[in-house]
Protein backbone atom coordinates (compact mmCIF):
# COMPACT_ATOMS: atom_id res chain seq x y z
CA UNK A 1 0.00 0.00 0.00
CA UNK A 2 1.39 3.39 -0.98
CA UNK A 3 1.81 6.23 1.50
CA UNK A 4 -0.99 8.15 -0.25
CA UNK A 5 -3.40 5.21 -0.03
CA UNK A 6 -2.53 4.66 3.63
CA UNK A 7 -3.19 8.32 4.40
CA UNK A 8 -6.58 8.24 2.66
CA UNK A 9 -7.52 5.05 4.53
CA UNK A 10 -6.53 6.64 7.85
CA UNK A 11 -8.65 9.73 7.13
CA UNK A 12 -11.66 7.60 6.16
CA UNK A 13 -11.42 5.48 9.32
CA UNK A 14 -11.00 8.58 11.49
CA UNK A 15 -14.05 10.28 9.98
CA UNK A 16 -16.19 7.14 10.29
CA UNK A 17 -15.33 6.52 13.93
CA UNK A 18 -15.57 10.23 14.65
CA UNK A 19 -19.19 10.34 13.44
CA UNK A 20 -20.07 7.20 15.43
CA UNK A 21 -18.51 8.49 18.62
CA UNK A 22 -20.12 11.90 18.08
CA UNK A 23 -23.59 10.32 17.88
CA UNK A 24 -22.92 8.24 20.99
CA UNK A 25 -21.66 11.27 22.89
CA UNK A 26 -24.81 13.20 22.01
CA UNK A 27 -27.04 10.44 23.39
CA UNK A 28 -24.88 10.01 26.50
CA UNK A 29 -25.51 13.62 27.54
CA UNK A 30 -29.15 12.77 28.22
CA UNK A 31 -29.49 8.96 28.23
CA UNK A 32 -32.94 7.50 27.63
CA UNK A 33 -34.79 6.62 30.83
CA UNK A 34 -38.13 5.29 29.58
CA UNK A 35 -39.25 4.08 33.02
CA UNK A 36 -39.67 7.63 34.33
CA UNK A 37 -43.38 8.24 34.95
CA UNK A 38 -44.68 9.61 31.59
CA UNK A 39 -47.48 11.44 33.42
CA UNK A 40 -44.88 13.78 34.86
CA UNK A 41 -44.33 16.61 32.36
CA UNK A 42 -40.89 17.23 33.81
CA UNK A 43 -39.24 14.15 35.26
CA UNK A 44 -36.11 16.11 36.15
CA UNK A 45 -35.13 19.64 37.07
CA UNK A 46 -32.23 19.43 34.61
CA UNK A 47 -32.74 21.74 31.65
CA UNK A 48 -31.67 20.90 28.11
CA UNK A 49 -29.78 23.65 26.21
CA UNK A 50 -31.75 25.02 23.26
CA UNK A 51 -28.88 24.20 20.90
CA UNK A 52 -28.55 20.59 22.08
CA UNK A 53 -28.66 18.42 18.91
CA UNK A 54 -31.32 15.69 18.92
CA UNK A 55 -30.62 12.97 16.36
CA UNK A 56 -33.25 10.69 14.84
CA UNK A 57 -34.26 9.10 11.56
CA UNK A 58 -37.69 9.33 9.97
CA UNK A 59 -39.11 5.94 9.00
CA UNK A 60 -38.21 5.33 5.32
CA UNK A 61 -36.66 8.80 5.28
CA UNK A 62 -33.54 10.80 6.07
CA UNK A 63 -31.67 11.27 9.30
CA UNK A 64 -32.02 14.59 11.10
CA UNK A 65 -30.07 16.51 13.73
CA UNK A 66 -32.46 19.13 15.15
CA UNK A 67 -31.51 21.62 17.89
CA UNK A 68 -33.72 20.95 20.92
CA UNK A 69 -35.14 24.48 21.05
CA UNK A 70 -36.93 24.04 17.71
CA UNK A 71 -39.28 21.29 18.86
CA UNK A 72 -42.88 22.37 19.18
CA UNK A 73 -43.30 19.81 21.98
CA UNK A 74 -40.11 19.49 23.99
CA UNK A 75 -39.30 16.11 25.51
CA UNK A 76 -38.08 15.76 29.06
CA UNK A 77 -34.36 15.16 29.63
CA UNK A 78 -35.18 11.51 30.41
CA UNK A 79 -36.95 10.97 27.07
CA UNK A 80 -35.28 13.30 24.59
CA UNK A 81 -33.09 10.46 23.23
CA UNK A 82 -35.69 7.67 23.48
CA UNK A 83 -36.89 7.98 19.88
CA UNK A 84 -33.98 7.38 17.46
CA UNK A 85 -36.53 6.42 14.77
CA UNK A 86 -39.93 8.05 14.43
CA UNK A 87 -42.77 8.42 11.93
CA UNK A 88 -42.94 12.20 12.20
CA UNK A 89 -41.58 15.17 14.09
CA UNK A 90 -42.67 18.68 14.96
CA UNK A 91 -40.98 22.06 15.13
CA UNK A 92 -41.60 25.79 15.46
CA UNK A 93 -39.62 28.90 14.63
CA UNK A 94 -39.72 32.67 14.45
CA UNK A 95 -40.09 34.44 11.13
CA UNK A 96 -38.18 36.02 9.56
CA UNK A 97 -35.12 35.12 11.67
CA UNK A 98 -35.67 31.31 11.57
CA UNK A 99 -34.65 31.13 15.24
CA UNK A 100 -36.29 28.91 17.88
CA UNK A 101 -38.48 30.27 20.65
CA UNK A 102 -36.97 30.53 24.13
CA UNK A 103 -40.08 28.92 25.63
CA UNK A 104 -41.93 25.87 24.37
CA UNK A 105 -44.01 27.14 21.44
CA UNK A 106 -46.80 24.63 22.10
CA UNK A 107 -48.04 27.00 24.80
CA UNK A 108 -47.68 30.19 22.77
CA UNK A 109 -51.43 30.89 22.99
CA UNK A 110 -50.98 31.55 26.70
CA UNK A 111 -47.98 33.85 26.29
CA UNK A 112 -48.34 37.56 27.03
CA UNK A 113 -49.21 39.55 23.91
CA UNK A 114 -45.77 41.19 23.78
CA UNK A 115 -44.16 37.73 23.65
CA UNK A 116 -46.55 36.14 21.17
CA UNK A 117 -46.53 39.15 18.80
CA UNK A 118 -43.29 41.08 19.47
CA UNK A 119 -43.13 44.77 18.52
CA UNK A 120 -40.42 44.03 15.94
CA UNK A 121 -43.00 42.24 13.75
CA UNK A 122 -41.68 38.71 14.31
CA UNK A 123 -44.21 35.89 14.28
CA UNK A 124 -44.29 32.19 15.06
CA UNK A 125 -44.75 29.39 12.56
CA UNK A 126 -45.90 26.11 14.11
CA UNK A 127 -45.32 22.77 12.34
CA UNK A 128 -46.88 19.87 14.27
CA UNK A 129 -46.44 17.39 11.42
CA UNK A 130 -43.36 16.70 9.30
CA UNK A 131 -43.60 13.32 7.57
CA UNK A 132 -42.09 11.30 4.73
CA UNK A 133 -44.01 10.94 1.46
CA UNK A 134 -43.92 7.15 0.90
CA UNK A 135 -42.58 5.80 -2.38
CA UNK A 136 -45.37 5.56 -4.94
CA UNK A 137 -47.72 7.80 -2.93
CA UNK A 138 -48.67 11.43 -3.49
CA UNK A 139 -48.90 12.21 0.23
CA UNK A 140 -48.37 10.73 3.69
CA UNK A 141 -51.26 9.16 5.57
CA UNK A 142 -53.55 11.03 8.01
CA UNK A 143 -53.77 13.94 8.65
CA UNK A 144 -52.60 14.89 5.15
CA UNK A 145 -55.11 15.44 2.33
CA UNK A 146 -54.12 15.11 -1.31
CA UNK A 147 -54.38 18.28 -3.34
CA UNK A 148 -56.37 16.48 -6.06
CA UNK A 149 -58.99 15.49 -3.48
CA UNK A 150 -59.16 19.07 -2.21
CA UNK A 151 -59.51 20.48 -5.73
CA UNK A 152 -62.37 18.08 -6.52
CA UNK A 153 -64.18 18.98 -3.31
CA UNK A 154 -64.26 22.72 -4.02
CA UNK A 155 -65.15 23.98 -7.51
CA UNK A 156 -64.25 27.67 -7.50
CA UNK A 157 -61.09 28.86 -9.29
CA UNK A 158 -60.59 32.50 -8.33
CA UNK A 159 -57.19 34.07 -9.10
CA UNK A 160 -55.68 35.61 -6.00
CA UNK A 161 -52.53 37.69 -5.38
CA UNK A 162 -49.22 36.09 -4.46
CA UNK A 163 -49.57 33.20 -6.96
CA UNK A 164 -52.56 31.69 -5.17
CA UNK A 165 -55.91 30.42 -6.42
CA UNK A 166 -58.92 30.51 -4.14
CA UNK A 167 -61.05 27.38 -4.53
CA UNK A 168 -63.90 28.30 -2.16
CA UNK A 169 -66.66 30.82 -2.94
CA UNK A 170 -66.11 34.40 -1.82
CA UNK A 171 -69.14 34.21 0.49
CA UNK A 172 -68.03 30.89 2.00
CA UNK A 173 -66.83 31.14 5.60
CA UNK A 174 -63.68 29.12 4.92
CA UNK A 175 -60.95 30.46 2.65
CA UNK A 176 -58.97 27.73 0.89
CA UNK A 177 -56.12 28.61 -1.45
CA UNK A 178 -53.83 26.42 -3.52
CA UNK A 179 -50.61 26.85 -5.41
CA UNK A 180 -49.75 24.17 -7.93
CA UNK A 181 -46.01 24.00 -8.38
CA UNK A 182 -44.73 20.87 -10.09
CA UNK A 183 -41.12 21.84 -9.56
CA UNK A 184 -41.18 22.92 -5.89
CA UNK A 185 -44.23 21.05 -4.58
CA UNK A 186 -47.88 21.92 -4.10
CA UNK A 187 -49.30 24.14 -1.35
CA UNK A 188 -52.72 24.17 0.35
CA UNK A 189 -53.70 27.06 2.64
CA UNK A 190 -56.82 26.68 4.76
CA UNK A 191 -57.67 29.99 6.46
CA UNK A 192 -60.26 30.80 9.11
CA UNK A 193 -60.97 34.05 10.92
CA UNK A 194 -57.60 34.39 12.64
CA UNK A 195 -55.18 31.81 11.30
CA UNK A 196 -54.11 29.79 8.29
CA UNK A 197 -53.27 26.10 8.30
CA UNK A 198 -50.86 25.04 5.59
CA UNK A 199 -49.84 21.88 3.82
CA UNK A 200 -46.47 22.14 2.10
CA UNK A 201 -45.16 19.41 -0.19
CA UNK A 202 -41.45 19.07 -0.98
CA UNK A 203 -41.55 16.20 -3.42
CA UNK A 204 -37.85 16.31 -4.24
CA UNK A 205 -37.11 15.84 -0.52
CA UNK A 206 -39.99 13.33 -0.18
CA UNK A 207 -41.27 15.35 2.77
CA UNK A 208 -44.60 16.98 3.61
CA UNK A 209 -45.44 19.47 6.35
CA UNK A 210 -48.59 20.65 8.05
CA UNK A 211 -48.63 23.72 10.25
CA UNK A 212 -50.09 27.14 10.89
CA UNK A 213 -49.37 30.85 10.96
CA UNK A 214 -51.36 34.04 11.65
CA UNK A 215 -53.85 34.96 8.93
CA UNK A 216 -52.45 38.46 8.50
CA UNK A 217 -49.25 36.78 7.20
CA UNK A 218 -51.03 35.08 4.28
CA UNK A 219 -49.19 37.22 1.75
CA UNK A 220 -45.91 35.86 3.15
CA UNK A 221 -46.78 32.21 2.57
CA UNK A 222 -44.01 31.75 0.01
CA UNK A 223 -41.34 33.07 2.37
CA UNK A 224 -42.70 30.81 5.11
CA UNK A 225 -42.55 27.77 2.83
CA UNK A 226 -39.01 28.61 1.73
CA UNK A 227 -37.99 29.01 5.37
CA UNK A 228 -39.35 25.61 6.37
CA UNK A 229 -37.36 24.07 3.53
CA UNK A 230 -34.22 25.92 4.62
CA UNK A 231 -34.55 24.47 8.11
CA UNK A 232 -35.24 20.94 6.84
CA UNK A 233 -32.16 21.01 4.63
CA UNK A 234 -30.08 22.51 7.45
CA UNK A 235 -31.05 19.68 9.79
CA UNK A 236 -30.76 16.76 7.38
CA UNK A 237 -27.64 14.69 8.02
CA UNK A 238 -25.94 14.19 4.67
Amino acid sequence: MSMKQATLLYVLITLTFGMVFSSLAIAENFPCKPRVDPRSRWGSDEQIPLDYPVEFRLTYGPKFRVPYGYFLIRSTPERVNCYPERDQFDFAFWMPSLTPSKKEALNSNSWPVEEDRPPDGSYLVLVPYAQVIPDGADRPEFPFSGIEFTMKRYKERIPYPDQLTRITALDFWLEIYVNLDEMNGDTILDCGSSGCEFTFYFRDLKLALQGSFAKDKLSQWRAIKDSTRTLLERWMVK
